[in-house]
């Protein structure tokens, strides 16, 4: 997507041709680099060598390859599909982030737990069957049986409001 980036600067006039090509080996180079260090299934790899295969027909103005002639449409359209598959994977992400944990302390917080011992500001509460210890900032006046909400998990401590 980078080349892609580069060559329509190239195209619409913003960038001369000798920067261009300067751009799309430095570009390709440094993709193909990445390549090396990044597990990214030949993304960066496919990008780099895109890359310099540009700079190479914009350079000597020839754009065969392997005797087929490319033209600016298969670099624009790949540009396309990757941008949308980088659009897919942040929405994809952005939902991944919002999702509740169900598992763990994170899974707790919010859930509701019974009163088993409750004395003052600490007790006992029982949550999904196990019991544990549990403190509050303030005094409650609690019985056995009453709901109470999980606020923290700190080690084997729950922090618990009305």
């Amino acid at each position: 997507m980078i080349a892609s980036i580069i060559l329509l600067l190239y195209l619409i006039g913003i960038s001369p041709l000798d920067m261009t090509v300067d751009a799309l080996y430095i570009a390709g180079a440094l993709l193909l680099l990445a390549e090396i260090g990044v597990a990214s299934l030949g993304v960066l790899a496919l990008n780099g060598l895109l890359a310099l295969y540009a700079a190479y027909a914009l350079q000597t103005g020839q754009a065969p390859l392997l005797g087929l002639d490319i033209g600016w449409s298969l670099f624009f359209g790949i540009a396309i599909l990757e941008f949308t598959a980088l659009i897919a994977g942040i929405l994809v992400w952005k939902k991944l982030k919002t999702m509740r944990t169900d598992t763990g302390p994170e899974g707790m917080i919010g859930q509701k737990a019974d009163i088993l011992k409750w004395e003052g500001k600490k007790g006992r509460v029982q949550y999904e069957g196990e019991a544990w210890d549990a403190v509050s900032e303030k005094e409650m006046n609690l019985e056995i049986g009453d709901s109470v909400t999980i606020k923290q998990v700190r080690k084997l401590t729950l922090d618990v409001a009305e």
